[in-house]
C-alpha cells in the first residue's frame, strides 16, 4: 500500500472511529464535547465491586485514564461510569467466553454506562472508554469529544496471544514485567487473552500462565 493510499484510507475512517483503535464492531457518536470529572469513585462498579478482577481494573484505569491532576471540575458534565456485569465469574477465559460489551457515553450530564455479560467483556469496555478520554493541558481538564457515544463491541478473534521469547532474545526483568502489565490493556485484535513465555531453546512447551 502506497503512503498516499494509506493516508486516504485513514482519512476515510473519520475522526470518530480514529479515536478508538482498532475500530469497534459498531458505534455511533455525536458532535458534543463533554468535560469529565475524574473523581476517586469515577468507575462505579456497584454490585460488581465484590469482583477482585474488576476492582483492580478500576484502580488501574483510574491511573491510566486520569494520570494528571485536573483543575476545578465544577463545569464537568460526565460524573462517572457505571459498570454492570451479568456474570462475575473470574475463571480464566476460554475460546467461548463472551467478551462483548456495550458502552454508552451521554452528553446530557448523566453518568456513562458500561454493560457486559462477563468480567472480561467489562475489561474490554474499560479499555475502550480510556481511549476516549483526552487531557487538555492548557485548561487542565479531561474531556471526551464526539459525544454522545454508543459503542457495541466484541473481540474479532477468540484467541489473541502474545509471546515473549527470552530464550533467543535477552530482556531485562523490568522489560518483561512491563510487557506483562501492558498486555492487560492491548486492544483487539492485539487485546490478549494468552501470554506465552519461551524460556528455553529445548523442545519444551512454553509456560502459559
Amino acid at each position: 500500500m502506497t503512503p498516499t493510499r494509506a493516508l486516504t484510507l485513514f482519512a476515510s475512517l473519520g475522526a470518530a472511529s480514529a479515536a478508538i483503535w482498532p475500530n469497534p464492531s459498531a458505534l455511533t457518536n455525536g458532535s458534543s464535547t463533554i468535560v469529565v470529572a475524574p473523581g476517586e469513585a469515577f468507575f462505579d462498579l456497584g454490585s460488581a465491586s465484590s469482583c477482585n478482577t474488576l476492582a483492580q481494573a478500576a484502580a488501574r484505569y483510574q491511573q491510566l485514564a486520569f494520570p494528571h491532576p485536573s483543575a476545578d471540575e465544577s463545569s464537568a458534565v460526565l460524573p462517572s461510569l457505571a459498570v454492570a456485569v451479568e456474570d462475575l465469574d473470574e475463571s480464566h477465559p476460554t475460546l467461548t467466553t463472551d467478551e462483548s460489551y456495550s458502552l454508552n457515553v451521554p452528553a446530557d450530564g448523566s453518568a456513562a454506562s458500561l454493560t457486559a455479560a462477563t468480567v472480561y467483556g467489562a475489561l474490554r469496555g474499560l479499555e475502550t472508554f480510556s481511549q476516549l478520554v483526552v487531557f487538555d493541558f492548557e485548561n487542565r481538564q479531561y474531556f471526551i469529544d464526539g459525544a454522545p457515544w454508543q459503542i457495541d463491541d466484541a473481540p474479532r478473534f477468540p484467541h489473541r496471544g502474545l509471546m515473549i521469547d527470552t530464550a533467543r532474545h535477552f530482556l531485562p526483568i523490568a522489560a518483561v514485567k512491563k510487557v506483562c502489565s501492558s498486555a492487560k490493556t492491548l486492544k483487539d485484535p492485539e487485546k490478549t487473552n494468552l501470554l506465552r513465555h519461551a524460556l528455553f531453546l529445548h523442545n519444551l512447551s512454553p509456560i502459559s500462565p
